[in-house]
């Protein structure tokens, strides 16, 4: 199956002219036997001839649409393995955020018992460990104002009772001094 045709004396053909005169190699376009045909030519100095290698058009173009099928599918492939790889570690970011998201919920709903445990080394890794101290923090706060309102109430009950045994001594004094 060679694409040898024929041999052809082309020595009229304006390029071949001009290309034997300047000694220069190069590209041209011609017509024969009913198509168009693209002519690459060398110029070989030893011998001082002209090759050139005809090719129609049509060839070049079953070539050329093989090779964008070729090209086409290898692209759609790559653009389905992006889109893949993208919506799972779109998914892989998500995820995390959500369960972050969802805990800062219960907490700002009062349930301080809910942690994130979410395990990696990055920045989500480094927002779930604040959440989690966010929310110890909160207890210990919600704790220690606990313990100082029983201890003002304590305090206040204290007061109350000495301020009811400072008005009973003060009416004895006060009744001690009219009689």
């Amino acid at each position: 199956s060679g694409i040898v045709k024929d041999r052809r004396d082309m020595s009229a053909e304006p390029f071949v002219q001009k290309a034997l005169a300047e000694k220069s190699s190069g590209f041209a376009t011609t017509e024969g036997d009913g198509e168009k045909k693209l002519v690459t030519y060398t110029y070989d100095d030893r011998t001082g001839w002209l090759v050139c290698v005809e090719l129609p058009y049509s060839i070049i173009a079953a070539k050329t649409n093989v090779l964008i099928k070729i090209i086409s599918s290898v692209i759609i492939v790559a653009i389905l393995l992006i889109t893949g790889l993208a919506f799972f570690v779109a998914r892989k970011i998500a995820r995390p955020i959500q369960e972050m998201q969802q805990s800062a919920l219960k907490m700002a709903e009062g349930d301080l018992t809910h942690s994130v445990t979410i395990q990696s080394n990055d920045e989500l890794g480094s927002l779930a460990e604040a959440l989690n101290q966010m929310a110890g923090n909160l207890k210990k706060l919600i704790r220690n104002v606990q313990e100082n309102s029983h201890q003002l109430a304590s305090a206040s009950e204290e007061l109350t009772a000495s301020a009811q045994e400072s008005a009973e001594t003060t009416t004895h004094v006060a009744a001690s001094i009219s009689e």
